[in-house]
């Protein structure tokens, strides 16, 4: 793999004994990838000699969003087939297994019947 510096040559180090700046810092990546980054040093010491580097990316990533169901492709029919009572509350022994129960047939007949967004925004 061929390697290439994504530095542009601005000062990293700050020798506060003798005043004087270098660039001692170097940021490698692979050759292919140098032009999707943009390389900048920022002048907020924090209480060291070197500057902190930024290394952000030029891509434009989109932007995640909670998936939502989409209710107008929602196959009904089979959610309703998916939903019927097929055990009586009677065979549980405690309310909480009848909740959980109906809670589990519910999301499955959800997920089963009806399709969700990607959860990304499309640009």
């Amino acid at each position: 793999m061929d390697l290439g510096i994504l530095n542009t040559g601005d000062i990293t180090h700050y020798h506060i004994q003798t005043n004087t700046t270098t660039a001692v810092d170097l940021s490698l990546g692979s050759a292919d990838s140098l032009l999707d980054f943009e390389w900048r040093v920022t002048d907020d010491f924090r209480r060291c000699d070197h500057y902190p580097i930024l290394l952000s990316s030029l891509e434009v990533l989109p932007t995640p969003q909670i998936p939502r169901w989409r209710l107008d492709k929602a196959d009904w029919d089979l959610f309703k087939e998916l939903t019927k009572v097929v055990k009586c509350t009677e065979e549980f022994p405690f309310v909480d297994e009848v909740v959980e129960y109906s809670g589990i047939r519910l999301g499955c007949a959800g997920h089963c019947s009806n399709p969700r967004t990607s959860g990304f925004v499309a640009r």
